[in-house]
């Protein structure tokens, strides 16, 4: 595997990103995208955008398998731990979720990395059964996690939280 980092402008076209923040963002470079590459495919990316108090991680792809899964996590919490940052928005844009099987493969691990954080999920294609099932899991082992079918509702929660 291949990791590149990629610069690149994120969420511009957000219509509360003022010209300000966006210049401000180049500036410091808060816009970065993380591409892994295995062999001659990308299975998957990772925008990030540092917000004020938690990071925007955006995962697009086309499917979530157990291995991708359990690397998208990992580079979210070396993010984390790289920018000693606690509060984390999964952005999640994969257009077929994981199975319900993998997702049992992979929470164990997955609540293990999420230890001492909080996080909000989000998911552009209206995947929220396996999420659901996540959800309860990860409450169980004190992993503070709440879904949301809208993004500016998790922003704010993350705000407050």
């Amino acid at each position: 595997m291949h990791r590149v980092l990629v610069r690149q402008i994120s969420h511009a076209h957000r219509k509360r990103q003022s010209s300000v923040k966006l210049k401000n963002a180049l500036e410091n470079h808060a816009f970065l995208s993380y591409i892994e590459c295995v062999g001659s495919g990308n299975p998957y990316s990772i925008d990030t955008e540092s917000r004020d108090s938690f990071i925007h991680f955006t995962v697009t792809g086309k499917r979530v398998n157990r291995e991708v899964a359990l690397s998208y996590w990992q580079e979210i919490i070396d993010e984390c731990d790289r920018s000693n940052c606690s509060k984390i928005l999964l952005d999640h844009n994969f257009e077929e979720m994981i199975s319900m099987n993998e997702m049992l493969e992979v929470i164990g691990p997955v609540g293990d990395m999420l230890k001492g954080k909080i996080m909000a999920f989000y998911d552009r294609f209206g995947h929220y059964d396996i999420p659901e099932a996540g959800k309860m899991i990860l409450r169980s082992q004190n992993v503070k996690m709440q879904i949301f079918h809208d993004l500016d509702e998790a922003e704010k929660w993350l705000e407050a939280n």
